[in-house]
């Protein structure tokens, strides 16, 4: 051991020679009246600034490896070694172990004293404090309890609460579903999540040092509720002009909730959204409290469409858009009129010579393509046409 002066600085060595019990020295602690005691693998040691006085198994101590000291405020020296734990008054030895105390383990490796004289004692199977009275082990897990009953949707997850009392964290905790929650602190919460309703105990608990509680207890039950099958049909009509109005479509289970931008008053109202792909929500809840959504696609599409001509002043289709009624399609000599919706699909077709006329009844609500065909069926023009 070394003297360290600061004010030199300088050092003073104290070997074996010196009469220092050992040069392998593993704790170090000083005594109100400067004292030093020096723990070593072969025993302890105790120097007045001018002798040494060693003790071993010899003299009364439990174990000649030494892993720790401290020094109470009634002056007791208390050794801690790898076979015990030691108490000096001065005079006489105490020793105290796991067959005569509360002691967790023998292998004592470090020891500490609170203000209140409380002398805490690090084993290898965890902390204890030995208080007036005697040994109270804090180290051991005395109860650990399950809790937190709770409901959830299918896929869902959940928190349980567990709290364990003693012991020294982490723990491993084991649920009765099989599952193991490893690095666990108490306040810590333990996430599962069941497919069905199950109820949840707890099987084993183990602290740092593996010890386990006398008592598990509690129960938590989490109930699993089905996500209800929400379907929402197509619209009606899937293109529609802007500032035009659409039914919503119907939703299954009926009484569930429409959301989305242009959902208004039960339509969609093209004339808050503008022109553009928008969706629209239909969302269900249960009587569990667990919802579902599904959604239907809309197009708004400005409605103005530039009339061609074919020479002459008339255009191949008047009026276009078509509001009501119907409208003229012209084309000089024998043709067939062919109106094709946004997908391709042929809605319907007309032969005509110079002019026919269609219906809006004919087309149907939305935004369509005539290509005009001689009566060998080579397209010779095409014009968009939209009906209101």
């Amino acid at each position: 051991i070394a003297l360290l002066n600061p004010a030199g600085p300088s050092c003073t060595t104290y070997r074996s020679f010196h009469g220092l019990i050992s040069n392998n020295i593993s704790c170090l602690a000083i005594d109100a009246s400067d004292n030093v005691w020096a723990g070593s693998t072969s025993g302890l040691s105790y120097f007045n600034g001018m002798n040494f006085t060693n003790y071993t198994t010899a003299n009364g101590l439990s174990d000649n490896w030494v892993k720790s000291i401290a020094i109470d405020g009634q002056g007791n020296v208390w050794v801690g070694t790898n076979n015990g734990l030691n108490m000096f008054d001065g005079a006489n030895w105490t020793i105290y172990n796991t067959s005569n105390s509360d002691l967790p383990n023998n292998n004592v490796k470090t020891l500490a004293v609170d203000d209140e004289d409380n002398i805490w004692i690090g084993t290898t199977s965890g902390v204890t404090v030995f208080k007036p009275g005697g040994i109270d082990p804090v180290s051991t897990p005395d109860e650990a309890i399950i809790s937190s009953s709770k409901s959830i949707c299918a896929g869902d997850s959940v928190y349980l609460k567990v709290i364990v009392k003693g012991g020294v964290s982490p723990y491993v905790i084991t649920l009765s579903d099989g599952s193991t929650h490893t690095g666990f602190e108490n306040g810590d919460s333990i996430k599962v999540k069941p497919v069905s309703t199950t109820t949840y105990t707890l099987t084993s608990v183990e602290d740092a040092y593996t010890n386990s509680p006398n008592t598990l207890s509690g129960s938590a039950v989490v109930t699993v509720n089905s996500v209800p099958n929400v379907t929402l049909a197509d619209f009606s009509n899937q293109l529609i002009c802007d500032g035009a109005t659409e039914p919503l479509p119907s939703g299954s289970p009926t009484g569930g909730v429409y959301s989305g931008t242009g959902v208004s008053g039960g339509v969609f109202d093209a004339s808050i959204t503008g022109t553009g792909q928008f969706s629209v929500y239909y969302t269900y809840t249960n009587a569990g409290n667990c919802a579902a959504t599904d959604s239907a696609a809309i197009q708004v599409d400005v409605c103005t469409a530039t009339p061609l001509f074919v020479d002459s002043d008339e255009p191949i289709l008047y009026p276009n858009p078509i509001e009501s009624g119907g409208a003229i399609v012209h084309y000089p000599g024998d043709f067939i009129a062919s109106f094709y919706d946004q997908s391709g699909r042929l809605v319907y077709s007309v032969r005509g010579t110079e002019k026919t006329y269609v219906t809006a009844a004919d087309l149907g609500h939305g935004i369509f393509m005539l290509a005009i065909k001689d009566l060998n069926g080579e397209q010779l023009e095409s014009v968009k046409v939209v009906v209101k």
